[in-house]
Parts: C-alpha cells; sequence; structure tokens
C-alpha cells in the first residue's frame, strides 16, 4: 500500500545525500535498515545519496535531523514557505535549512544554545531522541518526571518504541543514516503520537498497516426502504484490529449507501456493499426482499400551451409500498410522450 513518491532534491543536496535520489533499491543496506530506508524513500522523507547508494555509515547533522522530523510531520510545504531569518546566530537565512530549522524552531522540536542551534555538528543520538520525543507532542516539563536531560527524553523514547532494533545507541555517539532510518521508521510507522494517539503514517501519509478489511454484518437480509448500517474495520497480519480512515463505501444493486455506511435498498434482489481503502476491499452481501417499489411522479407545473413549447418541471420519487419516499440517489428516469400523456419509469 505503500504510495512511492520521488523527490527530486535541488539544493537538498547537503541535507541527505549528493543527489536526493529516492530509491527503493539501496544496494548498500540490508535487512532492518534496507526496510526503514525504502518506507521512508517511498513517503519522501529521506532520499539517497544516489539511485543506488543510501550511505548508511555517513553521519546526520543537527540540521539534517530537523529536515528529517518536518518532513515526518508533513510539513514539507511549511519549511519552504519558512526560507529566512533564523532565531539562531549560527543559521543564516540563506542557509539550506533554515525552513526545517524554523519550522522545527516554532514547534518547540529543537530550541539551541545560546541562540546558536549548531546545525553542521553531528546529531547525537540523545538529541535525536529529544527531537522525536518533542515531535510526537510530548513536552519537556513531562519528560522531566522520567528523569533530567537526556534521560527523560531516551525513557519515553523507549516507551514509544522510538529505539526498536537499534542496537548502536549510545547517548553521547554520533548517530550515523543508517541508525537514523531506524530511529524515524519508528516514529512515523509505530510511536503513537500524544494528540490523537495515530502514527505518523496513519494521520499525515494516510498509510494503514492493514492485511484486510472486514465489513459487518457480513450477510443480512433487508426489506425495501428499510435502513442497514454497515462496519469496515481493518485487520493487520495477526488478525488485530485497526482503525480505518477514508473509507469508500459502494453498492451494487437496487440499493445506495451513503459514505458512512448507510444503506437503503429501492428494489428487491441480491445487493453486495463494498468498503475500499486504497488497494483494499471488504464485502458484505445483502438480500433484499419485498415487492419493487412504485415511482411517483409530481409535476412542478399544470399547465401547458396548446400546440406551442412548454417547460415542465418533473420530480421523481421512489416510493416503498406504503408511499413513503426511499432513498435513490439519483435515479434514470426514461419519458415516453404519447399525445397528451406522459409515463415515467426508473431505468
Amino acid at each position: 500500500m505503500l504510495k512511492k513518491l520521488l523527490v527530486i532534491a535541488l539544493v537538498v543536496a547537503t541535507v541527505l545525500g549528493t543527489a536526493g535520489v529516492a530509491s527503493a533499491s539501496f544496494t548498500d543496506v540490508t535487512g532492518p535498515v534496507a526496510e526503514a530506508a525504502e518506507k521512508l524513500a517511498g513517503l519522501g522523507i529521506a532520499q539517497g545519496m544516489t539511485a543506488t547508494s543510501f550511505g548508511p555509515a555517513q553521519n546526520v547533522t543537527r540540521a539534517q535531523m530537523a529536515a528529517f522530523i518536518v518532513r515526518s510531520l508533513g510539513l514539507e510545504a511549511s519549511a519552504t514557505a519558512s526560507k529566512g531569518a533564523t532565531l539562531f546566530t549560527d543559521v543564516a537565512a540563506n542557509y539550506w535549512g533554515s525552513g526545517y530549522v524554523n519550522v522545527a524552531s516554532s514547534m518547540g522540536i529543537i530550541v539551541g544554545h545560546q541562540g546558536r542551534f549548531r546545525p553542521e555538528d553531528p546529531v547525537k543520538f540523545s538529541e535525536a531522541a529529544t527531537m522525536m520525543v518533542r515531535a510526537l507532542g510530548y513536552t519537556d516539563a513531562e519528560v522531566a518526571a522520567l528523569g533530567a536531560w537526556p534521560t527523560g527524553h531516551i525513557a519515553k523514547a523507549t516507551e514509544l518504541g522510538l529505539l526498536a532494533g537499534v542496537t548502536a545507541f549510545s547517548k553521547d555517539a554520533n548517530a550515523n543514516r543508517g541508525n537514523i532510518a531506524l530511529l524515524v521508521k519508528n516514529m512515523v510507522f509505530d510511536a503513537p503520537a500524544k494528540a490523537d494517539g495515530k502514527t505518523l503514517a496513519v494521520s499525515v501519509f494516510k498509510v494503514f498497516n492493514i492485511a484486510s478489511i472486514v465489513v459487518t454484518p457480513a450477510t443480512t437480509t433487508a426489506a425495501i426502504g428499510e435502513l442497514k448500517e454497515f462496519k469496515a474495520v481493518g485487520k493487520d497480519a495477526s488478525g488485530a484490529d485497526v482503525a480505518l480512515e477514508g473509507v469508500v463505501w459502494s453498492v451494487t444493486g437496487k440499493a445506495v449507501v451513503q459514505q458512512d455506511g448507510k444503506f437503503t435498498a429501492y428494489g428487491s434482489g441480491p445487493c453486495v456493499v463494498k468498503a475500499t481503502v486504497g488497494d483494499l476491499s471488504g464485502t458484505a452481501a445483502v438480500h433484499v426482499a419485498g415487492a419493487p417499489a412504485a415511482v411517483k411522479l409530481t409535476l412542478g407545473s399544470t399547465s401547458l400551451t396548446d400546440n406551442g413549447t412548454s417547460t415542465v418541471n418533473l420530480k421523481v420519487n421512489v416510493v416503498d409500498a406504503a408511499g413513503v419516499v426511499v432513498p435513490t440517489g439519483e435515479p434514470t428516469v426514461n419519458l415516453a410522450i404519447s399525445g397528451a400523456s406522459f409515463k415515467v419509469g426508473t431505468a
């Protein structure tokens, strides 16, 4: 489901690579690092050094880390619009990363020290963990209960699963691109944000880690005009529920389904209700029983011009046996005129 994006970086050559090429075919990474690099490249968060090289052993600077964070939050456009003067004496207005620094600073993700940010210094593991914890919405005051900096932030990062799979973690060590790829992948795909409990993959990039979609009830019966409500839930590979967003509902048969899963039939026979997210879908079967609905025609005007041209507004409703209007969306109407007679029927 991962939507692959090709990101061409022009002035971002110093951000994450000399060529700034997004690729899923890096030959210099394997295992979890390769998976992380592929996922981040696919979302436009990270680029390769070349089309085939990710450069996992190269250190990441503090400015590059800020760029990782801002892109992970879906704020690339904001960074572009924020290029210019910064709060830091060592980050000039024309510095390639001034926009990323400004966005991260405005959100409290970076704070600097004594008016300086040290953008070209290698980022330490403790600094990277701190930025990510803040990016997920946790304040320094909240984290302080777990210990003074950087202990509290590292403890929170561990609690959130940000350090999972990072075997070389040492708070005072420089973090290279391979390790940062793992950290940022964990932040985007696995760690819940404080605000809504969702991962950035879901809330920002609309990427759902689902293997299938289940629609309930899976089978049911309905009478013409009867309202039925369907629900859709995602399932991961283990069968656990995954909340869905952006579900698109559709139906086949003589029925309509609203985008909240509410179903109404206007004719008898079998119907199939479908819920779709991305390239995955789930279905439910409905058997509709009862007499076919009737068609009710209302004239908007009762006077016609003899031997001339008249405009008449026709309102067509489908009604059940009790005369109650049944929602049908936009019915197709065949109008037959014979002398002064009008016959209307649904297709």
